[in-house]
C-alpha cells in the first residue's frame, strides 16, 4: 500500500467520525 493511500484513508475516516461524533460506532456499522 503506498502511503498516500493510507493518508486518504486515514483522513476520510477522520471525517466519517466526525461526522457521526462517534468512531466506534461507525467503525462497528462497517
Amino acid at each position: 500500500m503506498d502511503s498516500d493511500t493510507v493518508v486518504r484513508d486515514a483522513s476520510r475516516r477522520v471525517g466519517a467520525a466526525r461526522r457521526s461524533c462517534r468512531p466506534a460506532v461507525s467503525d462497528r456499522a462497517r
